[in-house]
């Protein structure tokens, strides 16, 4: 039966333009199996994010292996760019997101002293009640929203500086199955959602032959790593 199939990335394929989650569209022949975006499916404006459920067995397949036999041949070298990759990652965003900071806490600021300015004319009668109301309440809603983005930017700070990379874990948990694995159909729903946090699909370019469809696969504890650089 058809739908007896183990459906092995349920729930961490994630559309790269949406981000809603990918769901398998099964059919009577398997090798026609497919995820597509579920907010196509839903009619919502969205691409279908197409990519065929063997084919991205396939690929999956061999990115642990290329992983495993990197880590076999040198995991000094595997944890120290890891780290290397993920401290550089860190710091950019760090970076980006002070620079926002930044602005937001300025126009804070700067709001404070409009409100401050308000209360004075209206104080000094250089502004009626009802000209006082209709400017505060327009800059007190931009007040609000900047408040609301100082503190969102504060935690993502902290989050990005408190996050842990746990290499060791990942280590462990892919020579566990090294032996295991030999071919695609040894990947199990297991093995997937213990290897890898979340796969982000984007929509294929070209056709035929031509056709590439990125992939950005989070692994667990390590998360998103250039395979190339490894």
């Amino acid at each position: 039966n058809k739908y007896d199939l183990p459906d092995l990335f349920l729930g961490i394929l994630f559309c790269s333009d949406c981000g809603s989650k990918l769901y398998q569209r099964r059919t009577v022949k398997q090798n026609e199996n497919c995820y597509v975006c579920s907010s196509y499916k839903k009619r919502k404006p969205c691409t279908m994010h197409h990519t065929n459920t063997n084919k991205l067995t396939r690929r999956v397949f061999e990115y642990i292996k290329y992983l495993s036999e990197i880590i076999t041949s040198d995991e000094e070298n595997f944890i120290n760019s890891v780290l290397s990759d993920k401290i550089k990652a860190n710091n950019v965003k760090i970076t980006d997101l002070d620079q926002k900071l930044a602005k937001d806490k300025e126009r804070s600021f700067e709001l404070k002293d409009v409100f401050k300015k308000l209360y004075e004319d209206k104080i000094l009668g250089k502004i009626s009640d009802e000209q006082f109301n209709v400017l505060y309440e327009i800059y007190n809603k931009e007040f609000v929203e900047v408040e609301r983005n100082v503190s969102e930017i504060t935690n993502k700070i902290n989050t990005v500086k408190n996050s842990s990379l746990n290499p060791s874990n990942f280590i462990t948990a892919i020579k566990k199955h090294q032996e295991t694995l030999c071919n695609p159909d040894d990947l199990t729903i297991e093995i997937v959602h213990e290897l890898i946090d979340k796969i982000v699909v984007y929509e294929a370019v070209g056709k035929g032959h031509s056709r590439k469809q990125r992939l950005d696969v989070y692994w667990s504890g390590i998360g998103l790593i250039d395979l190339s650089r490894l």
